[in-house]
């Protein structure tokens, strides 16, 4: 159970289990630990106004201070963290509405999940937005870049639809995902202005085909970059990044040029870490204030790395520059606001903060896609530009393909469909039964047309469960 805890309330001995501000905008580099120190006291009393506890993972004593009727969790504050998730999800509805074990050791058993997988996505279609819907939405995108200065940054705002299919196009997109992951270990792995120049042209060749495989059809290189395993995390949420810009430019209708800018931005957005000594790269404790400064230093590091190489798109130096400037203005290293922080910066601070809580790192381990919307949606007005945190959104879904989702009958499935008219309404292959043992034959729902179940309620997403949940391993149907 969590609790919403203001810091003023904190004792020692209580498991802080998530801020009121991405953890990447703080000197914990733990997601997740146990009050300890009067370092991290003082800490969590500069930086945040309340945090979440997990009173199961706190120690006793604070446990019990937290259930007492007049602890800093009693009632009344417990029963507060319930209104505050379900006024998040409410919340999340409305931006999102009308716009086992399972490890196949034979090879055959894989071509059947993944046959499943590819004819449940195919099956039916998606459908298509009537003209009036796609015009709304092309009139929202100019407005929203009308609160940048300059005004409408593109003159015409393209709709994108998907022209391939499924199949098709993830089949297409395989090597070319891998060789994007090569590049990008490569170049963090020995970077270098020498080596940036010498990798550039190859760099721009793979975004663009990127970029031309997502505008075919967005959810193909979205999902290999969801499911695919990598060793290293550095060059993992490099091309995370990469790929999570490219369809949030997508949606905000930027042609194909821009898109490959954002691509390249996000593959290269922390080049400046590769300058800085392993100690910094590699610590898993809280930074010093004095350390924290060396670690913010990598932005300049990586703007002049780009400038010296002088065939960098000054759209992606933008990019690197600004990603972690804040809305608020309580970022680095200018400490710009608003519409001045410009569209790149603004959508690279956004994206970058979600790929980093939904991917499993050295010092903390993933959490879902949906805690992650949830924090963009708690810090939408403050920390991101409100119109953008909106879209992006509406790019990701509550439920991105491949989610591992359990369902209100207590069954469970992977997402295999957006719809992007209704998001929380995908397409669900149903692989366990609510007993949570394998159905024999899988079987796909959409959920735009969902069947009652007992009690007369529609069958629908309960939540979404961590990846590996049960022994599923949605790659396994995928990949």
């Amino acid at each position: 159970m969590d609790v919403k805890v203001s810091v003023h309330d904190l004792k020692y001995g209580m498991y802080i289990n998530e801020l009121d501000r991405p953890w990447t905008d703080t000197k914990f580099l733990f997601q997740g630990f146990e009050l300890k120190t009067e370092e991290q006291f003082a800490e969590l009393k500069r930086q945040c106004s309340y945090v979440m506890v997990t009173v199961e993972r706190s120690s006793a004593a604070a446990a019990a201070e937290m259930t007492r009727p007049d602890g800093a969790g009693s009632v009344s504050a417990r029963s507060a963290a319930k209104p505050a998730r379900e006024s998040f999800l409410s919340g999340l509805k409305n931006v999102v509405r009308g716009s086992v074990e399972r490890v196949a050791h034979k090879e055959s058993e894989k071509i059947s999940s993944r046959k499943a997988a590819y004819e449940a996505y195919e099956s039916g279609g998606e459908a298509k937005a009537t003209e009036e819907e796609k015009q709304q939405h092309v009139r929202n995108i100019k407005q929203l870049h009308d609160t940048f200065p300059g005004g409408n940054i593109n003159k015409q705002v393209i709709y994108y639809e998907d022209v391939s299919g499924f199949e098709e196009e993830i089949n297409n997109s395989r090597s070319l995902h891998n060789e994007v992951c090569d590049l990008a270990s490569d170049l963090l792995k020995n970077m270098s202005v020498k080596n940036l120049n010498e990798h550039f042209g190859l760099t721009e060749g793979l975004i663009k085909g990127v970029v031309d495989s997502m505008a075919r059809n967005v959810n193909a290189m979205s999902l290999l970059s969801r499911l695919k395993h990598l060793d290293d995390y550095s060059y993992s949420h490099a091309v995370d990044v990469s790929v999570g810009l490219i369809a949030f430019g997508r949606q905000l209708g930027f042609p194909k040029e821009q898109l490959q800018h954002l691509g390249i931005g996000g593959l290269l957005h922390d080049i400046g870490l590769t300058q800085l000594p392993e100690y910094y790269t590699k610590h898993t404790g809280i930074f010093t204030m004095e350390e924290l400064e060396v670690v913010k230093g990598h932005v300049e590091l990586g703007v002049d790395m780009l400038m010296d190489a002088g065939n960098v798109p000054d759209e992606v130096i933008e990019l690197v520059e600004r990603h972690h400037e804040r809305y608020d203005g309580s970022g680095y290293p200018n400490g710009l606001s608003g519409g001045n922080i410009g569209v790149f910066g603004s959508m690279a601070g956004i994206v970058d903060t979600y790929c980093t809580i939904v991917s499993h790192r050295p010092y903390a381990k993933a959490r879902t896609s949906a805690s992650a919307l949830r924090t963009i949606i708690n810090l939408s007005g403050k920390t991101f530009h409100p119109g953008l945190a909106e879209q992006f959104i509406q790019t990701i879904g509550l439920y991105p393909i491949g989610s591992l989702v359990e369902l209100n009958s207590s069954e469970i499935g992977i997402v295999v469909r957006q719809n992007r008219r209704r998001r929380l309404r995908p397409t669900v292959l149903i692989i366990l039964d609510p007993d949570h043992q394998h159905y024999p034959d899988p079987r796909t729902v959409d959920l735009m047309y969902a069947p009652q179940i007992k009690g007369g309620e529609e069958l629908a997403i309960r939540n979404e469960l961590i990846s590996g949940a049960y022994g599923i391993d949605p790659a396994t149907y995928f990949l």
